[in-house]
């Protein structure tokens, strides 16, 4: 009889890598490998999500080996976690709600200002409005959602 597959998902906790290859090994036998990264095309990942998550498929009561490379130009920083799709959809709907207030807030503000903007024609608010949309832009990056967005091809860049 042969033992049941229990699925959890290796989260690699940081978007900005260059290329991420992640290769699976039971015993001796390649049970898998898997591509992601910002030097590649978004659809080579292998769930659609702002940071790198892969499925591994490990039988129940075996080890598996995992082993991971990664090459990145920026900091190489590599927060590692094994997580069920459960607590995974948690965790990204908990962050999604406060992403989405903060720019919530971030677009009141800019309409606000440019309401302000456009009333007074005064050129400090016309800076504060860069400044808050370039600032929101750069945390739309950070978080990993102008990848996953907005350039998902790194060849067109």
């Amino acid at each position: 009889m042969p033992k049941s597959l229990r699925t959890i998902f290796l989260r690699v906790n940081y978007p900005h890598h260059d290329y991420i290859d992640l290769y699976l090994q039971h015993g001796e036998q390649n049970i898998g490998h898997f591509e992601g990264g910002d030097e590649r095309t978004f659809a080579s990942r292998p769930v659609d999500h702002r940071t790198f998550l892969a499925p591994v498929k490990i039988p129940m009561g075996e080890v598996v080996d995992v082993y991971l490379r990664i090459e990145t130009q920026g900091p190489m920083m590599v927060p590692l976690e094994l997580i069920t799709q459960v607590e995974a959809v948690k965790e990204e709907s908990v962050l999604l709600l406060f992403v989405g207030l903060y720019f919530g807030v971030i677009i009141i503000m800019l309409v606000y200002n440019a309401f302000i903007y456009t009333s007074l024609r005064d050129n400090t608010y016309l800076y504060y409005l860069m400044y808050m949309a370039a600032v929101a832009a750069q945390q739309f990056t950070l978080f990993g959602f102008g990848f996953q967005y907005l350039w998902k091809n790194p060849e067109i860049l």
